[in-house]
């Protein structure tokens, strides 16, 4: 701890004076710090230093590593022995800075010094998690070689392999996994695999070396969430098409909520996912426990190409929810999509003459073969009234 020395009479020693506590840095002290960082007065420097909890971090994040390692000894010579921090939440310990930045120097020196390489920053994790979001992968093996552990979980519950794919450093996670680390491992949390995290980042390279690690292309979440839905959810289109058309991720997957993939991308209007999907067999009429199809959310939400790209590969424009009794026309209505009502109309409309057109000619053909059949024959007349009644907008 800091403290004020004094000679003792009686041994001629120096001797502890009564600690004196650092303060917290207000933001114009940072500011002098990191403007003072270039080329400082290391005496002036460790001096401001001292007056604050912290000084390690401060040094190591604004110094060069020639410089700070200077300024860390002069600050632990003056008995300034917070080397692991102060344990505020949130704060990180001196290791972690170190990690983080890269700085094996300085590393190397915190853990001379007994830094604690396992010790937690409260919110951000480990050292270890530090090396993995810095991609400082000769820093983490140091931090391992010192007794790092590569298991420990942060405040949100990853471990350091989840950091790495989530920052996309392909690098660290074939480390990690090297150590014993399972690319399958859930978040203790939101139970997210290394995958997902991966997938959801868009970081196609780690995507396909987890795969290659041997992750699970279709493992969820408690929820439901798989890397193919959290590609979709997160407009990840090359992930989406990667993990579809290379690995054959299940594209009809549900999440507890009773959404596949298809139908989240209608949600979110994200169609260059939907193209994906539907030209990979997704099932454009899956629909969730309520009723509702990728059609119908398409429609409610009016978007018109998603609308247009679902009823050209068979999407059901008649199925109705189960709860309201409504068709995607009607979603659309209600939601004042009109350019979506028109071409739905126009669409029914088209079917609906195919499906006349067709049925006059088999009774025509039919009655040809045999003059004496009674099969009626449909007349314009009768034609027009069946039409009349197929496209009345009520």
């Amino acid at each position: 701890m800091a403290t004020t020395r004094f000679i003792d009479t009686c041994s001629g020693r120096p001797a502890k004076r009564a600690r004196v506590e650092p303060l917290d840095p207000t933001e114009d002290d940072l500011k002098w710090f990191k403007d003072n960082a270039a080329t400082p007065d290391l005496k002036e420097y460790t001096s401001k230093l001292m007056r604050f909890k912290g000084g390690y971090e401060v040094a190591i994040t604004f110094l060069q590593d020639d410089k700070s390692i200077k300024v860390l000894n002069e600050l632990y010579n003056k008995d300034y022995d917070y080397v692991d921090g102060f344990s505020q939440p949130g704060m990180p310990t001196p290791l972690w800075c170190a990690a983080k930045k890269g700085s094996l120097k300085v590393v190397d020196w915190l853990l001379r010094h007994r830094a604690d390489p396992n010790k937690q920053t409260g919110t951000w994790g480990t050292p270890v998690h530090a090396a993995a979001i810095g991609n400082n992968l000769v820093v983490l093996m140091r931090l391992v070689e010192n007794g790092a552990s590569i298991n420990d979980v942060n405040y949100f519950g990853e471990k350091p392999i989840m950091t790495a794919a989530e920052y996309g450093h392909l690098n660290v996670v074939k480390y990690l996994h090297s150590q014993g680390a399972d690319v399958n491992e859930e978040n203790l949390k939101d139970s997210r695999t290394p995958l997902i995290y991966a997938a959801m980042a868009g970081h196609l390279e780690v995507v396909q070396g987890l795969i290659g690690l041997g992750a699970d292309v279709n493992k969820a979440t408690r929820s439901g969430k798989t890397p193919l839905i959290g590609a979709v959810e997160n407009k990840k289109h090359d992930v989406v098409k990667w993990l579809v058309e290379e690995v054959g991720a299940n594209v009809n997957i549900a999440d507890a909520y009773g959404k596949t993939p298809l139908f989240l991308a209608c949600e979110l209007g994200n169609i260059e996912s939907a193209r994906i999907l539907v030209a990979n067999r997704a099932d454009v009429n899956k629909a969730r426990a309520s009723g509702e199809t990728p059609l119908y959310i398409a429609a409610k939400k009016g978007d018109i190409d998603i609308v247009k790209l679902l009823v050209e590969n068979r999407a059901d424009v008649d199925q109705k929810v189960t709860w309201n009794d409504k068709t995607p026309r009607d979603a659309a209505r209600e939601a004042g999509h009109i350019a979506v009502v028109e071409w739905l109309v126009k669409y029914e409309e088209k079917r609906a003459l195919k499906e006349i057109r067709a049925l006059g000619l088999s009774n025509r053909v039919a009655h040809n073969r045999d003059r004496t059949m009674t099969m009626p024959v449909l007349h314009n007349d009768v034609m027009d009234i069946i039409h009349q009644n197929l496209f009345s907008k009520k």
